[in-house]
């Protein structure tokens, strides 16, 4: 991903972000046998979305030259 600014130069971001607290404890609660594959789902996909949004927020886009 790229930020889109109008600089002189292309960049790219570089790097993860951490997982949340939730997500951890969901997969925990998963090996644990205390929720079912569908709820870990669920919490891993409502985290993927927050993600996004953060990133969105923040300026990064999906570079087009990367597409296929």
């Amino acid at each position: 991903m790229s930020y889109k600014h109008n600089s002189p130069f292309r960049f790219d971001v570089v790097g993860s972000f951490l997982r949340p607290d939730v997500l951890k404890q969901a997969r925990a609660d998963h090996a644990a046998g205390l929720i079912t594959d569908e709820q870990l789902t669920c919490v891993e996909d409502v985290a993927i979305r927050d993600l996004v949004a953060k990133q969105k927020a923040a300026g990064l886009h999906r570079s087009e030259e990367h597409t296929s």
